[in-house]
């Protein structure tokens, strides 16, 4: 019995060691950041599209409005060039916001880069944990005597457990529909257990 509850302590202790649901998590994350940065950098490019336009056209009006102006308006004309100049600082503001929103683009460029070089990691040290997860399953394999059939039905764990002593094969499937994790987990102790008692 010993033997059967250290089997357990081992296979516990390999079901801790790749679970994967936090490689999958920070997965889903990167993804998730990836998108939201090239939206965020689209929509800063648009605004400042927008705003090149809106001034550019502003400009243009101005310009018209100042070009040889009579007698009476050229008083209304050395207004309008202070303002102009206010315009031009507006203008300066501007092109200072676009440089910024430029330099923030070529960040977010810069971190999406990033994002997928560790995306690439992620694969390289997925690919590496499939590889441990398919040694753990030649262990457990090995150490239960369980042959498992992957032609089963979907819902279905099935296949066949081997026993030594009586030199014959016993096949099961299990329905994993209607039970919990646990009971299969339960069902199949049960099944290695006999197996080796008998």
């Amino acid at each position: 019995m010993s033997d059967i509850q250290s089997l357990k302590a081992i296979l516990n202790e390999l079901d801790q060691l790749f679970d994967r649901e936090d490689d999958v998590n920070d997965l889903f994350d990167i993804s998730k950041m990836r998108r939201e940065i090239a939206t965020n950098s689209q929509q800063n490019v648009r605004d400042a599209k927008e705003l090149i336009k809106a001034m550019s056209t502003q400009v243009a009006q101005k310009e018209g409005e100042i070009m040889a102006p009579s007698t009476s308006e050229h008083e209304t004309t050395l207004k309008k060039i202070v303002d102009k100049e206010n315009y031009q600082r507006s203008l300066d503001n501007l092109v200072r916001e676009i440089e910024t929103k430029r330099h923030n683009i070529v960040k977010l460029a810069d971190t999406c880069v990033t994002l997928q070089e560790r995306t690439q990691e992620f694969k390289v040290n997925s690919s590496i944990s499939d590889s441990r997860t398919a040694y753990a399953i030649s262990l457990y394999g090995k150490i239960s005597n369980i042959t498992w059939d992957y032609s089963a039905a979907p819902g279905h764990l099935a296949g066949c457990i081997g026993s030594d002593r009586r030199h014959e094969l016993q096949s099961f499937d299990i329905d994993t529909n209607v039970k919990t994790d646990f009971d299969v987990a339960q069902d199949l102790w049960s099944l290695v257990g006999a197996s080796i008692d008998g």
